[in-house]
C-alpha cells in the first residue's frame, strides 16, 4: 500500500491537492487511515476526506496498511466502509495505475461541483 499512497500523493500534488493531515485509525475496524486533502486551486480551501478502507471479509487480526481494499474520498470521513453512492472510490487491486487518474478527475469533478455551486 505504501507504493499506492505515493503514487496518489503526487497525483494530488499535481492536480491541485495538498495533504493536511494523515491520521491512522485504532477505533474502526473498517478505516485503516485517512487524510485531510484540501484545494490549491479554486475554491481554494476545500477540504475532503480521502479514506483508506479494510477489506470488509478480512476477519482476522492485521497489521496497519494490510488488508486496505479501497481508497475513497468525501466530505466527511463516514461511519461505514461503504461509499456514498456520489463518492469515488479505487480498488488498491487490480489496474490501480490504471484507475488513478480517474479517481483523481473524480475529485476534480466534486472541487468543480463546489465551485459552481458557490457561485449560484
Amino acid at each position: 500500500m505504501i507504493t499506492q499512497q505515493k503514487q496518489l500523493a503526487d497525483e494530488l500534488l499535481e492536480n491541485g491537492w495538498v495533504i493536511m493531515e494523515k491520521t491512522t485509525v485504532s477505533t474502526e475496524w473498517w478505516l485503516d487511515e485517512f487524510w485531510i486533502i484540501e484545494s490549491t486551486w479554486s475554491p481554494v480551501g476545500l477540504k475532503l476526506y480521502v479514506r483508506f478502507i479494510v477489506d470488509p471479509q478480512h476477519v482476522r487480526m492485521r497489521k496497519k496498511g494490510e488488508q486496505v481494499l479501497i481508497v475513497s474520498a468525501g466530505f466527511e470521513i463516514g461511519d461505514s466502509w461503504r461509499a456514498k453512492d456520489c463518492e469515488p472510490e479505487i480498488y488498491l487491486k487490480p489496474h490501480w495505475e490504471r484507475n488513478l487518474p480517474g479517481f483523481i478527475a473524480k475529485l476534480s469533478k466534486i472541487r468543480d461541483g463546489y465551485r459552481e455551486e458557490k457561485t449560484l
